[in-house]
């Protein structure tokens, strides 16, 4: 599991490329290597735990949360560093983050309700992977100053929108 948890913290240090560079070529390669090691980690995740030694180590359960996490700091370092280069992309970077800004407080806020109660695991789930991929493609072609940029940044908004709709109910349903 090593592995796929240093192809996960293997974005982390692509964020610096954002504040690093100006907005182009270098800020795609950096999406793109991300989309990667994010769609590696996966892999990586699912052919290890076939192979998982009994019982699982405690440091095993890392990635459930770890990946998630590191998604939504990667997209925030891009949303931050985009709006400090180009305010005037303000519109298209809150419609790509919507589940960004949604769903951090709402989490917060969720972890100190149920504090000491059973709670909803924080875990990469199929429709957060999905937003996950469309918000990549999304920075990509806004960074490239692509056509159906605006399109895919109004996609972004659906799917961040059903995605915390997701966790929502799957949270109520918790009780």
């Amino acid at each position: 599991m090593w592995l796929a948890h240093a192809l996960t913290l293997a974005r982390l240090p692509l964020i610096a490329v954002f504040f690093a560079t100006d907005r182009g070529a270098w800020w795609a390669v950096a999406i793109g290597l991300a989309a990667l090691s994010d769609l590696l980690d996966g892999r990586v995740a699912r052919r290890a735990q076939r192979q998982r030694p009994e019982p699982w180590p405690s440091w095993w359960h890392i990635g459930t949360w770890l990946d998630p996490l590191v998604d939504k700091l990667f997209i925030a370092g891009v949303l931050v560093a985009m709006l400090l280069r180009d305010p005037g992309d303000a519109a298209l970077v809150a419609l790509v983050g919507v589940r960004e800004l949604a769903l951090v407080p709402l989490v917060a806020i969720y972890e100190l309700v149920r504090r000491g109660r059973p709670r909803l695991p924080l875990k990469a789930h199929v429709i957060g992977k999905i937003t996950t991929v469309v918000q990549l493609v999304s920075l990509a072609a806004i960074v490239m100053h692509l056509p159906g940029s605006v399109v895919l940044a109004c996609g972004c908004a659906i799917l961040g929108a059903v995605t915390v709709a997701h966790y929502i109910a799957a949270a109520v349903a918790v009780d």
